[in-house]
């Protein structure tokens, strides 16, 4: 069965329409990983080090990370609820193993390894990572995505992701349960970035919107018509990002400097706002996004075969664990190290993410994706198994 985080348990054979299929998105998720790895890299060794410039330009293009992620994972899900529906419970049953792995383990991994960074243990359990995001979008999208058609979908979950800008603009509460229910929920505008948390809902409504492209997907991959659903991914992409273009002109342009609504439309407009993400920042990097995705899809078949390409594809199929992996290489190994500034910090870039990579050889090599899993479906049948032993014995 094919997993919607790590791709596939097992790769089809090569050259088959299906190989193609999921080689390109195995590599959409690995480009988003390198991405990761050039924010992590700025964040943990250029800006440290003082060196402003390079850290502002690493950072911005791995802005282009997370939507990515969570793009793609939402495609996953659209696209594989329409080829498993005759398998639709234990493929539901796999999707909440791996929600809960994400969710108790892959949490507990991440702030253990963010600790340092983040200024203590309970600093790094505090904050709300990405991952939980996903986790949780795999507990509940499958139900959502089997009550309602693709287009609802997209267009509930980027209305979701709209409103809670909205909430965000409109609701600043001080202190207590309802400043954290803030956080978790729909993050501040007041004071952005003030625990580092990704909120929930407008992540889960940018997901949802993705499962529904990945539904609308699904016959167009099964007719081999690949290359045409990525022109159009990427064409809508490019949509977004240009939407997202005029808008913040018309912003800049048409608002004085102390015009009554220059701070609610900054926060609506700006691309640069991740945490919590402003509809700019969604529809820019969540574009580009989609053009990337877009354009794995339409690369020729002869292109998947170049040697980074490759690495891209390697990448992708362990995406979780070199997401794992990551956290360490940066936020434990290299910002415990504190290395001062070199002029040849580009070569301990592509060292960094040569690591990540071999590691995620290593792993692909010795078959450790089985690890990935907290034993859920061993569980629901042996419970499921006591409960039909215990109704034949009454």
């Amino acid at each position: 069965m094919i997993d919607p985080i790590l791709l596939r348990a097992a790769p089809p054979p090569k050259g088959s329409r299906a190989d193609t299929r999921l080689q390109a998105l195995d590599a959409a998720r690995g480009a988003a990983m390198v991405l990761v790895c050039l924010s992590h890299f700025a964040s943990v060794y250029l800006v440290p080090a003082g060196a402003a410039r390079p850290a502002v330009w690493l950072s911005a293009v791995g802005m282009i990370a997370t939507p990515t992620f969570i793009v793609v994972s939402g495609l996953l899900i659209g696209y594989l609820s329409d080829v498993y529906r005759s398998q639709l419970d234990a493929y539901r049953t796999q999707l909440f193993d791996r929600g809960l792995f994400l969710l108790l383990i892959g949490h507990t991994w991440l702030a253990l390894t963010d600790a340092w960074r983040a200024g203590g243990l309970s600093a790094g359990f505090k904050r709300g990572y990405i991952t939980d995001v996903i986790g949780l979008a795999l507990l509940v999208m499958l139900p959502v995505g089997r009550r309602m058609p693709w287009r609802p979908r997209i267009w509930v979950g980027l209305g979701l992701a709209l409103l809670t800008s909205a909430v965000t603009l409109a609701w600043h509460p001080v202190g207590g349960w309802a400043e954290a229910l803030e956080e978790t929920l729909i993050g501040s505008s007041v004071a952005p970035l003030r625990g580092y948390t990704f909120p929930l809902l407008p992540w889960l409504g940018v997901y949802a919107a993705s499962t529904g492209l990945g539904t609308w997907l699904a016959p167009r991959l099964r007719a081999g018509r690949q290359r045409e659903a990525g022109r159009c991914l990427a064409l809508a992409g490019c949509g977004a990002v240009a939407l997202a273009v005029i808008a913040r002109g018309v912003v800049r342009i048409e608002t004085g400097p102390s015009g009554p609504h220059l701070t609610p439309l900054n926060f609506l407009t700006t691309p640069w706002l991740k945490v919590p993400p402003s509809p700019g920042y969604l529809l820019f990097f969540g574009g580009l996004g989609l053009v990337l995705t877009g354009a794995m899809l339409a690369a020729p078949l002869v292109l998947h075969r170049w040697r980074p390409m490759r690495a891209l594809t390697l990448l992708g199929r362990n995406s979780l664990f070199a997401y794992l992996a990551q956290n360490f290489v940066y936020f434990v190994a290299l910002y415990g190290v504190a290395l001062p500034y070199q002029p040849a910090w580009p070569l301990l870039l592509a060292g960094s993410i040569g690591v990540v990579l071999t590691l995620a050889w290593r792993w692909e090599r010795s078959a450790g994706n089985r690890f990935l899993t907290i034993g859920f479906p061993a569980i629901q049948s042996a419970v499921r198994g006591r409960l039909r032993a215990s109704r034949a014995s009454a």
